[in-house]
C-alpha cells in the first residue's frame, strides 16, 4: 500500500475519532457546573481523560502509520460492512422473525384458527348436540376461562364437565369453553348474538371483569382515544401491527436512553420536557360493562337458557408480598402513556367491575357465583393477576359446581330420559 493510501485511511481515522471526541466536548452537563459554565467536575474529568486519549492515539496513529495502513484499511472496510448490515439486514431479519414467532402464538390473528372480525377464535365449531338429553353449557369469558398456559383439560370448563358427569351419572353435560384471550363483555355479546345462540345452549356462564378494565388503556396495542365499543383497542391485532415500526422504537430506545446517546452532541438538540403522565380513568368503562353483560343476559334468557355470571378473583389485596408483585403484568397496559396506576387502584377498579356485575345479575335476573369471595388471593391459584393455575382451575370449577343448584335444573324427567 502507497504512503498517500496510507495518509487518506489515516486522515479518515482522524476525522472520524475526532468527530466523536467532538460529540462530547458540544455537552452541557445538568446541574452544578464547574469547567467553562458548562460541565460538571465528574465530565470535566471525562472530557479531560478522552481528550488526552484522543491526543496520543493520534500521535501514535502518525508514526507509525505505514504498519498501521492495512490494519487501517480493514477496519474502514469492517466500519462500512457494520453500517450496511445494521441499516439493511437487520431490520429484515427482525421482521422475518417477527412473522415467524407470531406464526406459532396463540394469539396470531392470522393462523389457521383466526376469525377475521374477532381476530382469534378459540371457540370449536359446534351444531346441534348428539344425544337429546344433553344438557349444553356454555362458558364465556377471556383467558381466564380460555385457560392461558394450562392444558385444554386443565381448564375450568373441562374440570366442570368432569364434575358434572361425575356427580350426575344418569345426565349428560356438555361444558363448552368459547373464552378467548383478549376478549370483553362486548365480544361476548357480540359473538353470543352472532354465533353461540345457534348452538342453543341450556346454560350460559359468565366471566369478566379484568380484559375490560384494562382496554380502557389508549398506549400500547391501541390506535388512540377510549370509545365505549372498545373499538380502539388492537388486543391480538396489535402484535401484528407493522413490526417495522416496532423495529425502530426498539432501536431508538436503545440508541436514546443511555448516556452516550443524551451526552453526544446534546448542545445541538433542543432539550424536550418529558410530557406529563395523566392517571388514567380505570372505571370509564363501567357503563358499557354494564350494559353488555345485561344486554347478554337478557339475549340469552330470551333463548331460554340459565344464566350465570361469575365474579372474577385476582391476586390484588393489601400486603402483598415481593414475589407476588413481581408477578403482575397490569401495567404493561399504562406505562408508556399514562402514570401506572398503584395496586390499590388496580384493585379497587377489579373491585368495582365485579360490583357491577353483582347488581347486573340482580336486576336482570341472572343467578350470580361470587368466585372473587371464594377463590384465595395465592400464587398456589394464580399465576400472575388473575390467570389461574391447574389448583386454581380445579377450584374454580368446584366453586361453580357447589354454587349452582344442579338438582333443580337436572329434573327428574331428564334423568329418566336419559337412563
Amino acid at each position: 500500500m502507497n504512503l498517500k493510501a496510507i495518509n487518506i485511511y489515516w486522515l479518515l481515522f482522524v476525522v472520524i475519532t475526532g468527530l466523536v471526541w467532538l460529540g462530547f466536548v458540544l455537552h452541557t452537563s445538568a446541574g452544578e457546573v464547574l469547567l467553562l459554565g458548562k460541565y460538571t467536575k465528574s465530565y470535566s474529568f471525562f472530557l479531560a481523560f478522552i481528550s488526552v486519549l484522543w491526543l496520543i492515539i493520534i500521535w501514535w496513529g502518525w508514526r507509525l502509520r505505514k504498519k498501521l495502513g492495512q490494519g487501517l484499511r480493514i477496519a474502514g472496510l469492517n466500519f462500512l460492512i457494520t453500517v450496511v448490515i445494521m441499516i439493511a439486514i437487520l431490520p429484515s431479519v427482525f421482521i422475518y422473525m417477527h412473522q415467524k414467532s407470531l406464526k406459532n402464538n396463540v394469539f396470531n390473528p392470522l393462523s389457521p384458527d383466526a376469525h377475521s372480525f374477532f381476530q382469534i377464535d378459540m371457540a370449536p365449531q359446534l351444531s346441534e348436540p348428539e344425544h337429546s338429553n344433553t344438557i349444553r353449557i356454555l362458558t364465556l369469558g377471556g383467558s381466564t376461562t380460555y385457560g392461558s398456559k394450562l392444558e385444554r383439560n386443565q381448564t375450568y370448563p373441562a374440570v366442570l364437565e368432569k364434575l358434572l358427569n361425575d356427580r350426575y351419572p344418569n345426565a349428560r353435560f356438555e361444558v363448552i369453553n368459547a373464552g378467548v384471550p383478549w376478549h370483553t363483555s362486548m365480544h361476548s355479546l357480540l359473538r353470543y348474538v352472532a354465533l353461540y345462540a345457534t348452538w342453543k345452549p341450556n346454560i350460559v356462564i359468565v366471566m369478566h371483569a379484568f380484559n375490560d378494565i384494562f382496554q380502557t388503556s389508549e398506549g400500547k396495542l391501541t390506535s388512540g382515544t377510549f370509545r365505549g365499543d372498545y373499538g380502539h383497542f388492537f388486543g391480538a391485532l396489535g402484535l401484528r401491527v407493522n413490526p417495522a415500526d416496532q423495529f425502530a422504537e426498539d432501536v431508538q430506545r436503545l440508541l436514546m436512553n443511555n448516556w452516550f446517546a443524551r451526552t453526544w452532541y446534546s448542545d445541538l438538540f433542543p432539550r424536550e420536557a418529558t410530557p406529563k403522565k395523566r392517571q388514567v380513568d380505570l372505571n370509564r368503562a363501567l357503563p358499557y360493562f354494564r350494559r353488555n353483560l345485561c344486554e347478554l343476559v337478557k339475549r340469552a334468557q330470551d333463548d331460554g337458557a340459565q344464566v350465570v355470571l361469575l365474579s372474577q378473583p385476582s391476586l390484588y389485596r393489601e400486603g402483598m408480598s415481593q414475589e407476588e408483585q413481581d408477578k403482575l403484568f397490569y401495567d404493561y397496559y399504562y406505562r408508556d402513556y399514562a402514570l401506572i396506576p398503584t395496586i390499590q387502584t388496580q384493585s379497587a377498579a377489579m373491585d368495582a367491575f365485579n360490583q357491577a356485575t353483582r347488581e347486573v345479575a340482580k336486576t336482570c335476573g341472572a343467578f350470580l357465583i361470587d368466585l372473587e369471595q371464594s377463590i384465595p388471593k395465592a400464587l398456589e391459584y394464580m399465576y400472575d393477576d388473575v390467570h389461574y393455575t391447574v389448583r386454581g382451575a380445579d377450584q374454580v370449577a368446584r366453586e361453580v359446581l357447589d354454587g349452582f343448584s344442579w338438582e333443580a335444573y337436572v329434573s327428574l324427567d331428564r334423568i329418566q330420559k336419559a337412563e
